[in-house]
C-alpha cells in the first residue's frame, strides 16, 4: 500500500454537501425569479443619469450574490447602482468564482458600463455567507437610509431592495418590522 485515502463522511460533512447543492439549485432560480421581478413588477424609464438603486439586503445572505450575477449577465449594469460595501460584493464574487469589475463611485454620475458600481457603505463586521447574525442591522439599515436619500433628492429614479433578515434587526435591538 502506498498511500492511504481519508475522507470525511461524518454527518456534518454530508450536511454541508446537501446545503451546498441545494443552495447552487435554487440559486440560479432566484435570479432569474428575481431578474423577471425587477424588469416586470417595477418598470421604471431611466432617465440619464438617474440610475436604479439596488440594496443587495443582508450581507450573509443571497442579496450579494443575486445581486453579482444580474450585474454581470446584464448589458444595463450602468443603469444600476449597488448600495453596500464593495468589499463583501468583491468577496461574494470571489466565493462564487465570478469575475466582475467593482466600480466605487465618487459621484452619482460615476458609472461605469460593464462594471458593478457601488455606492460605498462600510460594513463593519466579518461576514459568512449563509450566517446571519445581529451584528450586520446597522449595516442593513445604513444602506437602506442611503437608498432611500438617494430617490428622495431625485439622484436616483427606483430602489430595487434584496432580501433582509427581521428577526437579524430585532436581536439587534433595531425595531424592525420591514421595509416594502
Amino acid at each position: 500500500v502506498t498511500g492511504k485515502r481519508v475522507e470525511d463522511f461524518s454527518d456534518m460533512f454530508k450536511r454541508n454537501q446537501i446545503e451546498n447543492y441545494l443552495r447552487n439549485q435554487s440559486f440560479e432560480e432566484e435570479v432569474d425569479n428575481w431578474v423577471r421581478e425587477i424588469r416586470e413588477d417595477a418598470f421604471v424609464e431611466i432617465e440619464a443619469n438617474r440610475p436604479i438603486v439596488v440594496t443587495p439586503g443582508d450581507p450573509a445572505g443571497i442579496g450579494p450574490d443575486i445581486s453579482i450575477s444580474v450585474a454581470a449577465s446584464d448589458l444595463h449594469s450602468s443603469d444600476c447602482i449597488f448600495v453596500c460595501d464593495p468589499s463583501v460584493l468583491a468577496d461574494r464574487a470571489k466565493t462564487l468564482s465570478t469575475e466582475c469589475t467593482i466600480h466605487v463611485m465618487a459621484s452619482i454620475t460615476d458609472r461605469l458600463r460593464g462594471a458593478l458600481n457601488v455606492w460605498p457603505v462600510t460594513c463593519e463586521h466579518r461576514i459568512r455567507p449563509g450566517v446571519i447574525t445581529a451584528h450586520s442591522a446597522p449595516y442593513v439599515l445604513e444602506c437602506l437610509e442611503t437608498a432611500f436619500n438617494l430617490c428622495s433628492t431625485g439622484e436616483a429614479s427606483a430602489w430595487v431592495t434584496g432580501p433582509v433578515n427581521k428577526a437579524a434587526f430585532n436581536e439587534a435591538g433595531i425595531a424592525f418590522s420591514g421595509h416594502t
